[in-house]
């Protein structure tokens, strides 16, 4: 996060908590996850667009 560009650390974390979220799911080390983005909810969906995820199959 320190090595973002200013002003782009939530995009690097975004990018970061997507990969994280796209490997437990496609290793299936867990049964799900749990978001939160206090503060920032409304990237959530961004989050689940960037780990591939279809949030209507949810």
């Amino acid at each position: 996060m320190a090595a973002s560009e200013k002003g782009k650390a939530l995009d690097t974390g975004i990018r970061i908590m997507a990969r994280h979220i796209k490997r437990i799911r496609e290793e299936g080390l867990a049964d799900g996850v749990h978001i939160m983005a206090i503060g920032k909810e409304g990237v959530v969906p961004r989050i689940l667009e960037e780990a591939e995820l279809d949030i209507n199959s949810l």
